[in-house]
């Protein structure tokens, strides 16, 4: 279960880079980067990605903050992930 978990949280981490083209957390420096995971601070959104009407980015946004879920247990399972983006067309 724990396994499953991270990788919900590491494809979050991915999502995140490719939607900001950028590191998570590039903020901080070092081992500071361990603050805003330990406080379960979502990596940042550009105000132009939070804003964004497009299906595509609102899609990965939403996936991004189901990952993300303070409670481990109710984060979204990697099949589910991946079927709710096939069934919007991100992966076809």
């Amino acid at each position: 279960m724990v396994l499953r978990l991270n990788f919900c949280v590491s494809f979050l981490i991915i999502l995140q880079s490719l939607l900001t083209l950028s590191a998570p957390y590039n903020d901080y420096k070092g081992h500071g980067v361990v603050v805003p995971i330990m406080k379960n601070e979502l990596p940042n959104f550009p105000q132009e990605i939070l804003s964004s009407n497009d299906s595509s980015v609102t899609l990965l946004r939403d996936v991004c903050v189901k990952c993300w879920e303070g409670n481990p247990s109710e984060r979204p399972k990697m099949k589910e992930v991946l079927r709710l983006l096939e069934e919007r067309s991100c992966l076809t």
